[in-house]
């Protein structure tokens, strides 16, 4: 289905040596023509689109390009019948240059062993080809050859038969009848019997088992079988008996009165069929046609129709019933109903219809997927081609008639046609101005294209190999004369005509070819865009994910396989002067195609080099590729945004998207990529389990879901998805490489009283436009690259096939899985907010599931990132840090208090520093970590932080005072904050006789009964707050201060615990006396500062005290700091001071004494500075960054451990920001020119500069958050 040559399109470019420079001697010559103009196929037209989403701009561009393409013209419609056809003929062999529509691809020549014994044949020799299982078949005599195509001189000989073979039939078994490994049946037919073999194929190996089923033919002579694929019925006629049909009927079991092998003849009576000779008894009775035969059967299974033709040109049409019976009136066309129509149509007074030329020779199927109401062409030995209608029930064929009529082409040219039609009319002027010259009988018919054509020779002596090959496509094998050799003749619908003018025109030539015709099959299924008549032939959207179309011609000497020359292979053709590709398949199509062959690497770079050109300035005078702009009141538009362009006048002149018809280059772009995508683009990314089964209401069966296994895998395979990730990565690198060659410019207006401003708001909506073509071609190819993710869960080595991805899901709940298996890749590839929360559901079941299996999580989210940045940004990969610290804190638990409260702490400041785009559920996962943890007061901390955060303008109050309008765009703010409250409220209800009871004094209390409603009663149950109103909590929202003031005092109070346990200087019993006091109600801070931190120096706690409870003596404040650092220093020289936990005590394990020192200074001023750095008065940088250098560059020898930018990155660590620490060093720098430090300061300072821009030069590239 996809192209095996994925490197054609997925090179690039200048790892080939391609770099296009718009050169003048590259550019086409302009043609001596007038310059041309777009017609409307040319334009792609949506509606209804917001030009600031790029993403959905161009996939509704994709969406119209794809819809297009399903609407073209049917390819034998009515409007086209009763006229010339319009043939662009050459008589020569390949004559037609570039729009020769088949070129000789192979020529494959019979094993020399096989053609010896051919020649040898005594009996019956005949040949064939079964391109199913990619073997050609040669009969001699008894024996059968199976020749492998591909490998030439292998073959497989099959002698088990004793009598001669008349016949040999690939056909399809019916299901349930054999093993899976058998899915051919070959039927070989002799004079006496039917034998049925069964056939293994795969991977080009072949495997033949006789399955000792056969039943006797005796008078048969079984010639031609055929299958209904939707019964597996096998259907046969024999050679020596008349006008019948039958049915040979086989299964897996036998009884008394059934045979595993039989056949029933469903043209006559039950007892008449089973009297051997019964036919040519019928025949002595006059039952039958005398002498009429059937020569060819075909069937037709989008029907249900068997047609027969016969040796006297009688055509019938059979319907098979629903009983797998077959209508007894056959509907019948015979050669005078042909000569009937003839006599009252345009195809009157033709030779070709009368007579000897009047002898059909083949007939081919023409299925309800190509038209409604054409059912069959029948091939004259005149060439001439017959389109049957037809009209049919369940139960029978009503009626089979002639629609038109086909003539071969004419040699005879437009020119002579021309010269002929001139003298002819001369002719007439002078009969009528002749005496009774009116009513002279011998009146001949004007010259024209038809005329010439009803009377054509140029297929005379068609043979029966002549066939149509859908869509639409003519080979004519045509008798030489007085030779054996046989001509090819072929043509073909011009589908691009057919799609851009919606004019028939047929491109016709004879083709190269040597030797007898036996048979010519098609290698590739047919290359219809749609499975309706509308859009079925055209072949130019399939060009790209249909592959290479191939014709097998089969000769008495050779295989000749030919292939469709596809449009981009015309392009190529004709690169020197692309007029006429333009003038016959239009600017659209020709900008398409010039895109894709630029960017197939295969080719030479001049054919490169001149479609670059053409596609980035097309041919100068001839083709223009400009956005135009035209006022028009039609609602089909591009969109319905407006732009206001200033202008030198008082008024603003105002321009409609709606009114510009942008460049065919830009549909050319969108037409391309809807192409390579159009097999997926509206198709299911996920499969869901086969197991899932469904009530008759749609709804599912939850019983059938095993395991929360709802989904299975991803809908494509690993071969495709490396198609679509090359194709969308050569285009990305296009666009990335050229963007700039292609956009729009136009000067600005300024003085210039004539400059169009019109023309200046064109080219604003195409480099719009382009622009959002390229983001969705950034956006699709990290689709895709979360797909190889998934793809590779699924194939990973470690497990068997699938279950990785299937543990994927399971981690999902199922309502998230309901939503994914709704998903489309058009979903995926221009993601809105859902689609994308919805990714990022599965890539955080993959974390999770990598981190369950001990995997890093560090290099498993910088993965993600790289490849689906789109869904894996930098803010969800810090999400994904935050919940690994929560997952760590629960797995300590209570065994190590200091680690426990550092990965709280740090889940806590990752997941604020994302607080816009925490999802709930991330939200409720991480309080229910601290809820289990009993981490109370700062799971209500968290909750109230968030809600804060999100909603800065506090717009949910806004939208809530505003009477809450249906499309308020405040709406999702409220929503969301809502949910957060929902939460807090379940906790307060949990806490409430715990904490607040005893913690919050009357006041406090009174104010968090104030926060719902002003009016209330005091509150002591906070279960009650349940049932409170949202709004009021939004409206006093600002009363949440008390509570959080109290739960910072029992976080403080936490603190204490956890350091009074770790203090090697208070004794045991101290400990226990201390621990008992503050282990109970939660105590205000003023009491935690004098009765605890202050006396047991506890200095860090000292200063959370102080911020805590806004304390802003600067004195007092620096003294505290610089008890802290005397603290740190007697740790390392002294060994007291500090009491380090594990994480301090492995930062200071290595060094000299000043190293450690340093190290762990650096630590003590981290780890409290991130908590204290959001307020200026209790973490002052202007006087600790002073203090801190002089601390360090005191030391002996510090220049040489102490890196430059030390100090700065110390400050970075704690939040400090770029630019408020750029300018704190400035500003020393400045003013202190005599400092001893002002070097280090320098230092320090172009540290800082060289880490800010590469800072900013990552989150420009969207790696990190500015």
């Amino acid at each position: 289905m996809f192209q095996a040559e994925l490197s054609k399109f997925s090179t690039p470019f200048k790892a080939n040596g391609f770099d296009p420079v718009v050169n003048q001697s590259l550019v086409p010559a302009a043609s001596k023509v007038t310059p041309l103009t777009p017609n409307r196929n040319d334009v792609l037209t949506v509606t209804n689109v917001d030009t600031n989403q790029p993403l959905e701009l161009a996939s509704k561009f994709v969406d119209a390009s794809l819809l297009r393409d399903k609407i073209t013209p049917v390819l034998e419609d009515s409007i086209f019948h009763g006229k010339a056809v319009d043939y662009n003929f050459s008589n020569d062999v390949d004559g037609l240059g570039a729009l020769t529509p088949f070129v000789k691809q192979e020529l494959i020549n019979i094993p020399d062993e096989i053609l010896s014994q051919y020649n040898k044949v005594q009996t019956v020799g005949s040949m064939g080809i079964f391109p199913e299982i990619n073997r050609a078949w040669v009969v001699i005599d008894n024996k059968l050859i199976l020749w492998n195509l591909t490998r030439t001189s292998e073959f497989q000989s099959f002698e088990d038969i004793p009598h001669t073979i008349l016949k040999v039939e690939l056909v399809k078994p019916k299901p349930n009848t054999f093993t899976e490994a058998i899915n051919y049946l070959l039927l070989i037919s002799t004079p006496s019997d039917i034998h049925i073999l069964a056939l293994s194929f795969a991977n080009n190996s072949l495997d033949l088992y006789n399955t000792h089923m056969s039943v006797p033919a005796q008078g048969l002579s079984a010639d031609h079988f055929v299958v209904y694929e939707k019964t597996g019925q096998v259907f046969f006629t024999g050679a020596s008996d008349g006008l019948n049909i039958w049915e040979l009927q086989y299964s897996n079991s036998a009884d008394w009165f059934n045979k595993k092998c039989n056949k029933r003849c469903l043209t006559r009576s039950t007892v008449s069929s089973l009297i051997p000779g019964s036919s040519l008894i019928n025949s002595f009775l006059g039952n039958e046609q005398h002498n009429e035969v059937v020569t060819q059967v075909k069937i037709d299974n989008s029907r249900g129709i068997i047609y027969t033709l016969t040796n006297k040109s009688y055509i019938r049409a059979y319907k098979i019933t629903a009983k797998g019976s077959i209508d007894s009136s056959p509907a019948l066309l015979q050669p005078y109903h042909i000569s009937s129509f003839a006599r009252t149509s345009s195809a009157k007074s033709s030779p070709l219809l009368h007579g000897k030329y009047l002898q059909i020779v083949s007939i081919s199927v023409v299925t309800a997927l190509e038209s409604n109401d054409l059912y069959l062409v029948a091939v004259t030995v005149g060439g001439c081609r017959l389109y049957l209608n037809g009209s049919c029930n369940a139960s029978t064929v009503s009626e089979l008639r002639l629609e038109s009529v086909k003539f071969p082409p004419t040699k005879v040219t437009e020119e002579e046609i021309a010269i002929e039609r001139t003298k002819y009319n001369e002719q007439e002027a002078t009969r009528s101005s002749t005496l009774y010259g009116g009513l002279a009988k011998d009146h001949k018919e004007l010259p024209t294209k038809l005329s010439y054509q009803k009377k054509s020779g140029v297929l005379h002596k068609s043979l029966s190999a002549s066939t149509m090959i859908s869509p639409g496509i003519f080979f004519d094998v045509v008798e030489k004369e007085g030779q054996s050799d046989n001509k090819l003749f072929v043509s073909v619908p011009d589908y691009g005509v057919l799609k851009y003018h919606e004019r028939s025109t047929e491109n016709a030539t004879f083709l190269e070819v040597q030797g007898k015709i036996h048979q010519i099959v098609p290698l590739s299924p047919p290359f219809n865009a749609t499975d309706r008549p509308r859009g079925y032939a055209n072949e130019f959207a399939t060009q790209y994910t249909k592959g290479s179309f191939e014709v097998a011609v089969l000769t008495n000497s050779s295989l000749v396989v030919y292939s469709y020359r596809t449009p981009d292979q015309v392009f190529e053709s004709m690169t020197d002067d692309l007029t006429p590709f333009v003038t016959r398949y239009g600017f659209l199509e020709a900008a398409s195609t010039a895109l894709y062959v630029t960017c197939k690497f295969s080719l030479p770079k001049t054919i490169r080099a001149n479609a670059f050109n053409f596609f980035t300035v097309g041919i100068p005078n001839v083709v223009d590729f400009k956005p135009s702009y035209k006022k028009i009141a039609s609602t089909g538009s591009m969109v319905t945004s407006v732009l206001t362009i200033a202008n030198n006048s008082k008024s603003d002149e105002t321009f409609s998207f709606q009114n510009v018809t942008l460049s065919p280059r830009f549909y050319g772009i969108v037409t391309l990529l809807g192409r390579l995508f159009r097999d997926v683009w509206e198709k299911n990314v996920f499969q869901i389990s086969k197991d899932i089964k469904y009530n008759k209401d749609n709804t599912i069966v939850k019983t059938s879901i095993f395991e929360n296994e709802f989904l299975a895998s991803v809908n494509i395979t690993q071969s495709e998805l490396e198609f679509f990730l090359s194709s969308i990565s050569v285009l990305n690198e296009f666009f990335q490489t050229y963007g700039n060659t292609i956009a729009c410019f136009v000067p600005p207006s300024f003085n210039n009283r004539n400059f169009d401003k019109s023309e200046e708001f064109c080219n604003q909506a195409e480099n719009i436009a382009i622009n959002s073509v390229i983001r969705l071609v950034i956006s699709m190819k990290e689709a895709l690259s979360f797909l190889v993710v998934l793809i590779k869960e699924d194939t990973d080595d470690t497990d068997a096939a699938g279950d990785r991805l299937r543990g994927v899901f399971k981690y999902l709940s199922l309502d998230v899985q309901q939503s994914l298996s709704k998903l489309t890749f058009k979903d995926i590839f221009a993601p809105n907010d859902n689609t994308k929360n919805l990714i990022k559901e599965i890539l955080s079941s993959i974390i999770n599931r990598s981190m369950s299996r001990g995997e890093s999580i560090e290099y498993i989210a910088k993965g993600l990132q790289e490849r689906c940045g789109t869904f894996c940004s930098a803010n969800d990969v810090v999400g994904f840090r935050a919940i690994e610290h929560l997952r760590k804190a629960k797995e300590i638990g209570f065994k190590d208090y200091d680690g426990l409260n550092y990965h709280l702490s740090r889940a806590i400041e990752l997941f604020e520093a994302i607080n816009n785009e925490i999802s709930l559920e991330k939200l409720k996962e991480s309080i229910d970590i601290m809820v289990g943890l009993n981490d109370f007061p700062r799971a209500i901390k968290f909750a109230l932080n968030i809600s804060a955060s999100i909603d800065q303008g506090n717009l949910a109050a806004q939208y809530s005072a505003d009477g809450k309008l249906a499309n308020d765009e405040r709406k999702k703010y409220y929503e969301k904050r809502r949910d957060i409250f929902e939460i807090v409220f379940q906790l307060l209800v949990q806490v409430d006789k715990l904490a607040l009871e005893s913690s919050v004094n009357q006041e406090q209390e009174q104010d968090a009964t104030r926060l719902f409603d002003s009016s209330l009663s005091p509150v002591t149950d906070f279960a009650q707050l349940r049932n409170l109103s949202y709004d009021t909590a939004f409206k006093f929202e600002d009363k949440f201060v008390p509570l959080r003031k109290c739960f910072e005092a029992s976080n403080i109070q936490y603190d204490l615990l956890i350091a009074i346990s770790n203090d090697k200087v208070l004794s045991d019993e101290q400990k226990i006396e201390l621990i008992d006091q503050l282990d109970g109600k939660i105590l205000t801070v003023s009491e935690l500062f004098n009765d605890f931190a202050n006396v047991l120096s506890y200095h860090e706690i000292c200063l959370h005290i102080f911020k805590a409870s806004d304390f802003r003596n600067s004195e007092e404040i620096l003294s505290r700091w610089d008890q802290l650092f005397e603290n740190v220093k007697q740790t390392i020289y002294t060994d007291s001071g500090l009491q380090l936990t594990n994480s301090e005590d492995d930062v200071i394990l290595n060094g000299t004494t000043a190293e450690k020192y340093v190290s762990l200074l650096s630590a003590t001023i981290i780890k409290v500075g991130k908590k204290l750095s959001s307020s200026e008065f209790v973490f002052p940088v202007s006087d600790l960054l002073p203090i801190v250098t002089g601390l360090i560059y005191d030391l002996d020898d510090a220049d040489s451990f102490v890196s430059k930018g030390a100090i700065a990155s110390i400050f970075l660590e704690c939040g400090i920001t770029f630019d408020k620490l750029y300018y704190l060093l400035k500003g020393i720098v400045d003013t202190n020119g005599n400092d001893a430090n002002v070097q280090h300061y320098k230092d320090e300072l172009v540290f800082v500069i060289k880490k800010w821009l590469s800072h900013r030069r990552m989150a420009d590239k969207g790696i990190l958050k500015r």
